[in-house]
């Protein structure tokens, strides 16, 4: 699969649209450019489709990751009621019913686009209720967002605790850590980058200072 790796992110003053700068993962050497801006709102759809993976480790981006790992679409891939799926609907009900007359006479020749038409048929009788949930979602995300924007803080100002083993992490390595005993010696992080880094170790826990 190709996607694209993203060392960091920009988003306009005004909250309006958001770049990366990075490569594409199948490249090599993989370059280093801006893309273009995007909307905002696209934010979510872009990281949470795999397309964009941002590996930045700033506050800022840490937080996004965090944020886009937190707010959770339910829905089913197999009946493309997956946020994926949802997103990509046409924005009225006579938009998918002409997709759906596009899709009939290739079901009665192809399996695949049997279950497709069986799946936008379904999406269909309840659009009204899935573009009311897609809206929602997408207003909620951009509120979080924006809120968490303007109260990032970059002090480090946090410290991962491994319990099972009574000890402090007190480095990093891309492949594990380093630990100590003494919290005096434990390493200092912001606060989405510990919590993002901890996931990393089993019964981790992110401690405040």
């Amino acid at each position: 699969m190709s996607y694209f790796i993203a060392n960091s992110i920009s988003i306009s003053k005004d909250r309006k649209t958001y770049k990366v700068r990075g490569g594409d993962n199948n490249v090599v050497p993989r370059s280093n450019y801006w893309l273009n801006d995007w909307p905002l709102e696209n934010l979510y759809y872009g990281m949470d489709s795999g397309n964009v993976r941002l590996i930045a480790k700033d506050e800022k981006a840490c937080f996004i990751n965090w944020l886009v790992r937190d707010m959770k679409w339910e829905g089913d891939w197999d009946k493309q009621t997956d946020y994926y799926h949802i997103h990509g609907l046409p924005k009225t009900k006579e938009e998918l019913a002409k997709v759906i007359e596009e899709l009939k006479p290739l079901a009665l020749k192809n399996n695949y686009y049997k279950k497709a038409l069986e799946n936008k048929i379904a999406i269909l009788e309840k659009f009204d209720y899935w573009r009311e949930r897609l809206d929602k979602f997408n207003e909620e995300f951009l509120r979080r967002l924006n809120e968490g924007l303007d109260n990032i803080c970059n002090k480090p100002t946090h410290i991962i605790a491994l319990p099972n083993i009574d000890s402090w992490i007190i480095k990093l390595h891309r492949n594990g850590a380093s630990y100590s005993v003494d919290r005096e010696r434990a390493l200092k992080l912001t606060k989405y980058r510990a919590i993002l880094e901890g996931e990393r170790f089993e019964g981790s826990q992110v401690v405040e200072l």
